[in-house]
C-alpha cells in the first residue's frame, strides 16, 4: 500500500505513514451556499445535512460572512459554510450543528458573553468554530442618557459545535 499523501510504500492497513506521518484517511469537503434562502432556512439546511450523515467525523468548519445593513443596526450575514470531514464506517458518537446567536440593544454584549450564556444551557457542546462580532448604528453620547435614543448594538455570533449524539448532552437550545 502507498501513502495517500507522499506516495511512500507503507504496510497494508497502516493508519499513519511512516515517512510523512499523515493519517491515511480520505478527507472530503462540502460547501453550503446560502443563495436565495433565508438565514434560518440556510442554517436548517446545514443542520439537516449533518443529521442525514451520522458517519461524518473529525469535522473542521469555516464561515464566510459579510457585514450587511439591518433595519435598526448593521449585522453579520452568513453567505456560505465550508467543511472538511472524514467518514466513519459506522455512526459517529458526535452530532454537529450550526447556530446563530444574537442580541440587540443599547448595552453592548461581547461575543464571549453571548457564547458563555449559550454554553450554560448547552454544557456538553464543544465549540469548533465561530464567526461574528458587534455592530453599531445610530448616535452615541448624551442622547442615549437623555432621551433613550442613540446607538443600537447588535452582537451576532455564528457557532459551529458538536455534542454527544448518544447521551444528548449538549443538544442545542437557541
Amino acid at each position: 500500500m502507498n501513502c495517500m499523501y507522499c506516495g511512500a510504500e507503507i504496510a497494508e492497513g497502516s493508519t499513519f505513514c511512516s515517512k510523512c506521518g499523515k493519517k491515511q484517511v480520505q478527507i472530503y469537503t462540502q460547501t453550503f451556499r446560502r443563495e436565495n434562502l433565508s438565514e434560518e432556512e440556510f442554517i436548517a439546511q446545514i443542520n439537516n445535512w449533518f443529521a442525514s450523515y451520522p458517519q461524518v467525523a473529525n469535522v473542521k468548519g469555516k464561515f464566510l460572512t459579510h457585514q450587511g445593513t439591518g433595519l435598526f443596526v448593521n449585522k453579520y450575514v452568513l453567505d456560505a459554510f465550508s467543511i472538511e470531514y472524514e467518514l466513519f464506517s459506522g455512526v459517529n458518537d458526535n452530532q454537529y450543528g450550526v447556530i446563530n446567536l444574537s442580541t440587540t440593544g443599547i448595552v453592548k454584549s461581547s461575543t464571549d458573553e453571548l457564547l458563555a450564556r449559550w454554553l450554560q444551557s448547552n454544557p456538553g457542546a464543544q465549540i469548533l468554530a465561530r464567526e461574528g462580532g458587534v455592530n453599531q448604528r445610530g448616535q452615541t453620547g448624551s442622547l442615549i442618557l437623555s432621551s433613550g435614543f442613540g446607538a443600537v448594538n447588535k452582537t451576532q455570533l455564528y457557532v459551529f459545535f458538536k455534542f454527544n449524539r448518544a447521551t444528548g448532552t449538549g443538544v442545542p437550545h437557541p
